[in-house]
């Protein structure tokens, strides 16, 4: 948490030494009262009725727009076992982990109505269990996106637009738990019993180091999945100052596949499904201010079944972002998500450094 708040107090520099930058040269730039004043323009793709919309994580951006945009930041994440989950895992155990995250997205707008956009999110992370401290494990995912997006209804009067999107998702994770470590550990140990027993001789120095010996293949955990997702995106303007972006999808899994070590008895069964529906504000200052600057904050919740169990996610975020140029956003996202089943707790904090271009 300690690196997040360093993070965050950089960053928030930055931002600000570069309004103050900005506000100086608007101010060697000024001119006499007769001559006339240059505004910047505004832009036709993501400005409704004056307001200037953000994009959220969780949805695409309703206005059809030509951008480009990254994300790089850390993610902590808190593993709560509730109950007991084998013989190994006592209740209430914890695991920490932490790690780099991204975000990267491209979009292309053609016809004033719609567009094609890829994604690419990533997460790798590492930690350990609290109970032993010893036992450390990991995990990585990423996320492929390729999403087609058609306008139904935009309307400069109302400050309204209303889209259709579908995304096309590959996904894979892959976990190192302290669950499967310690298994390896036992059989490690385990084979190590069995060749003092045939040998009748006590273990030697290479053989107690051969115990935390694991092949990393053997410890992992690999889950592919391919699914597609339906989803109605609308912003609305509400003052040239604030706008709301509201989303609601559907997530169909296609296929899931489950690779494990032969100790855990892991089937794919049917493809996770899930419902999310989740709303942004966004704040742009620059139709009243020279305080060239834009804030969002975002709610999202779903609800996954994957075969017997349920899932509960919620994602609270906000952002600031620095908007001195109208095609460019530059900020920091701070985002907590929280994942719940009857067993497990996940809780995700995740700070983001990102930009955005607008072509």
């Amino acid at each position: 948490m300690q690196v997040m708040k360093r993070y965050f107090i950089f960053l928030l520099t930055i931002v600000l030494c570069v309004q103050a930058a900005d506000a100086w040269a608007a101010k060697k730039k000024k001119t006499d009262a007769a001559e006339p004043t240059a505004t910047a323009p505004d832009l036709d793709d993501r400005t409704l009725k004056g307001h200037m919309f953000f994009r959220s994580l969780n949805f695409p951006l309703a206005i059809p727009t030509t951008n480009v945009g990254v994300n790089l930041g850390y993610a902590y994440v808190t593993t709560k076992f509730k109950d007991v989950q084998d013989f190994l895992v006592v209740q209430e155990d914890t695991f920490h982990a932490g790690g780099l995250a991204e975000v990267m997205d491209l979009e292309f707008a053609f016809f004033n109505r719609f567009s094609f956009e890829a994604q690419l999110i990533g997460r790798a992370l590492a930690g350990a269990d609290e109970t032993t401290a010893v036992v450390y494990g990991g995990q990585g995912q990423y996320s492929a996106f390729f999403t087609p997006k058609v306008s139904l209804v935009q309307s400069e009067s109302w400050g309204t637009c209303v889209a259709l999107a579908s995304d096309v998702i590959y996904d894979q994770g892959v976990q190192s738990s302290p669950a499967i470590l310690m298994v390896q550990m036992l059989n490690n140990m385990l084979e190590m019993l069995e060749k003092i027993e045939k040998t009748q001789q006590l273990p030697d120095e290479d053989d107690i180091r051969d115990l935390s010996k694991i092949n990393l293949k053997d410890a992992t955990v690999t889950q592919d999945t391919l699914s597609i997702r339906p989803s109605l995106l609308i912003a609305q303007t509400l003052h040239p100052t604030f706008g709301l972006q509201a989303g609601l999808r559907y997530d169909y899994g296609i296929q899931e596949h489950i690779s494990a070590p032969d100790e855990f008895e892991m089937d794919a069964g049917d493809p996770p499904t899930s419902i999310m529906a989740g709303v942004t504000g966004t704040f742009d200052f620059n139709p009243i201010s020279r305080l060239h600057m834009g804030l969002k904050a975002e709610f999202d919740y779903s609800q996954t079944k994957d075969d017997d169990t349920t899932y509960d996610d919620m994602t609270l975020g906000g952002g600031i972002l620095y908007t001195g140029r109208r095609n460019l956003d530059l900020g920091a996202t701070f985002l907590r998500e929280e994942t719940k089943s009857e067993d497990v707790t996940e809780e995700y904090l995740i700070l983001y450094l990102n930009m955005r271009y607008i072509f």
